[in-house]
């Protein structure tokens, strides 16, 4: 796909990547600014732009979710993940990107 994106188009789009399964790389830019969107299987896996203040951290911060000396100390996602774990006194994920397991109730 290439094209240029029509305002409000972007969740119907992210949907169609999501419903089809769609593996790839979603790219956008607006002058200078760069964003990329990573797919695999239509989940989004990651994400990336050259605008600072759009990052995971920095928003994170913005919002009260993330001291800036934490986003300081974390030199990687992993890094920050385990820090806001440790700082909210949540279990640690043990492989990056995997949500903790939630045991199931056993039938009785």
């Amino acid at each position: 796909m290439n094209g240029i994106l029509e305002e409000g188009a972007l969740p119907g789009l992210m949907r169609e990547l999501y419903v089809g399964r769609k593996t790839g790389v979603l790219s956008f830019a607006r002058g200078d600014q760069r964003y990329s969107v990573r797919f695999q299987r239509g989940h989004l896996v990651n994400a990336t732009t050259n605008v600072t203040e759009d990052r995971l951290g920095e928003m994170l911060v913005r919002h009260g979710l993330l001291s800036k000396e934490n986003l300081d100390r974390a030199d990687n996602l992993t890094s920050l993940v385990t820090t806001l774990a440790l700082s909210s006194q949540r279990p640690v994920p043990r492989r990056p990107g995997l949500l903790p397991q939630v045991p199931h109730p056993q039938p009785s």
